[in-house]
């Protein structure tokens, strides 16, 4: 393909010679690529070169629904959802052997009536609206108009972290099937710098980060640093945790960046013999399930002058001087207090923007990335080298100056929505900074008295949440009471947010979204939970079958281990292995498989009796409070059982 994996801007305009490129460059197939509300990956149907008419080029294809019995026979439900092709998008080719004959062009999902359907399109539409806001701004302070080339966004660079593991770990359900694990044992180490953090990866593992890099740059996607994090597996599946970091783009372009990244990443990992795990928790460090390893991305945001044909952010508002105040020492101007600000405002409503199955597992006290809002201002001389800084791990955002850091979302959770309610949020805030501008400046003040009046008020708002001291153990009742807000016991929990109509208003507000849609967000992400957890659930039930059937057949093997090798002579071959067991470990052994039995048949009658409810929001209390804890239970006594046999590679030998 002469390494031609993205189509050029001017091919993009034109039918015809679209047709030719793709010809040029051995393209077999075509399709429209989405990004679904209820999905962490992209999606895309691709057909047949031959069959992508002008049509679809120009107003997009129409999605396919279920398909339903009638007569004998079978029909499609025609969805009536087209996915339109965006101009501004990126239209690419993954640079994998096995995909590089189908291109993929991101799109927008609409229903016929032009409503966004695909969490793509909400984003694109709240960047425009807080280019409206910023537009205000900047005529009221008197600055100088921005050039057609160039507009005001919302700017973004995403840390990617996901764990690399080898693809014999595959033979775990949970890491086929989940991505994840659901239940561990200790990890060998604990997460510290010491000897872990930025140490020179071993050469396979040197060799798989760089082939990332080079795909990301095929498609256009700079990887500014690549290096090991300090997450790993222990001695149970002898992995590691890696990072990547993509430059910063425009939001929604830095978005479609992160989603394409992530199939870049399970590529290139397959390739090399790894499996790629890029859930918000990938292990478990103790026996409660809480410890420590697990993955973030970590969101860097400013907002400034972006540059639409270089791609280059010519102005950072954060530290335009005619935005910065004079009577304080901190280095960030308004701009960048007011998306702070912001968060302050809506942060129940963008916590649980970001709220998942394996969030609620990874943000709680304890963790770096803590589930209320806390901020730091780690720029001034005082605190820029302070011990309680702790490299930002007591807070969940870090305000440096030049950007925003927002530590919290989980390295699955797709960023669409949680960016376009803060888009809109501090649309709002910079509203209000532009008519007080206007009334000093009226009255004979200068704009430097304004920005100075906005400055210390919204400084005074947010000062509850902003820290120097380390918050990183604050139990939920002391992270309450310290930073005013309320920290949610699960996703559901906070999913109730989007019912306060108070809490939403600025949505609504905007036009962007409606009562209906904001109540629609909510039952989506609901759902995803239920289903995620009922996935968890039947993986661990049957894990825990399996390992409780090899537990109970290896300990009678010590009594009769003749008579069981008439039955099944592959039980010698194990009897090795069980030399060390003992009257008690048979005891044990016993009695799990017993208690263990009795948890798969009430998990077995939950799930059915969950998937039975048709109200999402009564089958999401029956998970989060009969289920989980049943889970928990039938987790404990799995891991006793690996406890028993000596230890997962104990395990799996057998």
């Amino acid at each position: 393909m002469e390494n031609n994996h993205i189509v050029p801007d001017n091919v993009k305009s034109d039918y015809h010679t679209f047709i030719k490129w793709c010809i040029k460059n051995n393209i077999k197939e075509i399709g429209h690529t989405v990004a679904p509300l209820a999905s962490s990956k992209l999606r895309c149907k691709p057909i047949n070169i031959e069959e992508f008419s002008e049509k679809i080029f120009k107003e997009g294809s129409e999605l396919d629904g279920s398909s339903f019995s009638t007569g004998g026979g079978r029909v499609v439900h025609r969805a009536k959802v087209i996915a339109k092709p965006n101009q501004n998008g990126k239209w690419f080719v993954f640079p994998d052997p096995i995909r590089e004959s189908s291109l993929f062009i991101m799109s927008d999902m609409e229903s016929p009536q032009g409503y966004a359907m695909c969490a793509r399109k909400p984003l694109t539409e709240a960047v425009e609206y807080l280019e409206k806001s910023l537009d205000g701004l900047m005529i009221a302070s008197g600055l100088p108009k921005r050039h057609p080339n160039e507009k005001y966004t919302l700017t973004v660079g995403y840390e990617k972290e996901f764990f690399i593991v080898p693809k014999e770990s595959e033979s775990r359900p949970d890491i086929r099937y989940l991505g994840q694990t659901v239940a561990g044992g200790y990890g060998a180490i604990n997460q510290n710098l010491r000897g872990v953090y930025l140490t020179i990866p071993k050469r396979n593992e040197e060799a798989l980060l760089a082939d990332i890099v080079k795909d990301l740059a095929k498609v256009g996607i700079t990887a500014v640093q690549k290096h090991l994090e300090v997450g790993q597996t222990g001695n149970e599946l002898k992995g590691r945790q890696c990072e990547i970091v993509l430059k910063y783009a425009d939001a929604v372009n830095a978005t479609d960046n992160d989603l394409i990244s992530r199939q870049i990443i399970e590529d290139a990992c397959d390739r090399h013999g790894f499996r790629a795990l890029i859930g918000s928790k990938s292990f478990t460090d103790d026996t409660n399930g809480s410890g420590i390893n697990g993955s973030g991305k970590h969101t860097n945001l400013s907002i400034g002058k972006f540059d639409s044909t270089t791609k280059e952010l010519t102005e950072n508002f954060f530290e335009t001087k005619e935005f910065c105040p004079t009577t304080y020492h901190e280095n960030i101007s308004v701009i960048g207090l007011a998306l702070l600000a912001a968060m302050g405002r809506i942060w129940q409503v963008l916590d649980a923007s970001i709220s998942s199955r394996g969030n609620d597992m990874r943000r709680r006290p304890g963790f770096e990335a803590p589930i209320y809002l806390s901020a730091f201002i780690g720029n001034t001389s005082e605190y820029r080298d302070s011990v309680s800084q702790d490299r930002n791990r007591s807070v969940s955002i870090g305000l440096s100056g030049n950007k925003l850091e927002l530590r919290t979302p989980g390295a699955n959770t797709v960023m669409y929505y949680p960016l376009a309610f803060l888009s809109i949020g501090v649309a709002q805030v910079i509203d209000e900074i532009t008519e007080a501008v206007k009334k000093i400046i009226a009255n004979g003040g200068t704009l430097q008295e304004a920005i100075d009046s906005e400055y210390k008020r919204l400084r005074e708002e947010v000062d509850h949440f902003i820290v120097s001291e380390n918050v990183y153990e604050l139990s939920k009742e002391e992270a309450e009471k310290r930073f005013r807000c309320r920290v949610p016991a699960n996703t559901p929990d906070a999913l109730t947010v989007f019912d306060d109509k108070e809490a939403t208003a600025f949505l609504v507000k905007s036009g962007i979204f409606t009562e209906e849609t904001v109540k629609a967000f909510k039952m989506v992400q609901l759902e995803q939970y239920v289903q995620r957890v009922i996935a968890e659930a039947i993986t661990l039930s049957n894990m825990a079958k399996s390992l409780s059937n090899k537990t109970f057949k290896s300990s009678i093997m010590q009594i009769a281990p003749s008579s069981l090798a008439e039955i099944d002579p592959r039980l010698k071959k194990r009897q090795s292995y069980l030399g060390h067991l003992n009257a008690e470990l048979i005891d044990l052994a016993d009695a799990s498989y017993t208690e263990d039995n009795e948890n798969r048949n009430d998990l077995a009658y939950l799930i059915k009796a969950i998937k039975g409810i048709k109200d999402t929001e009564k089958s999401a209390t029956k998970t989060t409070e009969e289920l989980l804890p049943l889970m928990e239970k039938t987790r404990k006594v799995y891991e006793k059982m690996v406890e028993i046999m000596g230890g997962s590679e104990e395990v799996a030998k057998l």
